[in-house]
């Protein structure tokens, strides 16, 4: 990497500046993270653009929410570890774009409902939507004190009334 003068510092300060306050306002805090990493560096958008192949305009898209970004996200979310020193699943948490299918292949998603089910010793698990059933398991975990909740508001009817 070059040696960043004054100059270099100055030009990020100028390119990046508005970029991160908007991020601000938006609370991005991805945005935040990359804009503010760049300013550090002296990086300019080009310099940016080119060790990470996501444009300012891509950024700038995200921040303001104009488009559907996460096609982008996709490809975009090893190049953005990489340039923030980060682990991928990072990235796309700060993104918001963390899935279930990032942690469980689709066979494990599937036995969710009856592994929590008895896990929690909660059988009305079993009548839940995978994604329910994953975050029921994750609360149990947060805290051995949620299990009883969980079992309760499952007791009390389908997930749609809470």
């Amino acid at each position: 990497m070059e040696v960043q003068t004054e100059a270099h510092f100055i030009q990020a300060q100028k390119q990046w500046g508005p970029l991160l306050d908007a991020a601000a306002t938006e609370h991005n805090r991805l945005v935040i993270a990359v804009a503010s990493h760049a300013m550090s560096r002296g990086l300019s958008f080009q310099a940016f653009q080119a060790g990470t192949g996501l444009s300012a305009f891509d950024l700038a898209v995200l921040v303001t929410g104009q488009a559907d970004f996460s096609h982008l996200l996709d490809d975009a979310v090893p190049a953005l570890a990489k340039f923030l020193g980060w682990p991928p699943i990072a990235v796309k948490a700060m993104a918001g774009q963390v899935l279930l299918s990032d942690f469980y292949t689709e066979t494990e998603l599937t036995e969710q409902p009856a592994l929590m089910a008895s896990r929690l010793d909660a059988p009305a698990l079993l009548d839940v939507p995978e994604p329910i059933a994953v975050f029921a398991g994750v609360l149990a975990c947060l805290d051995a004190r949620k299990r009883k909740a969980i079992r309760e508001v499952c007791a009390d009817g389908p997930p749609e009334r809470h």
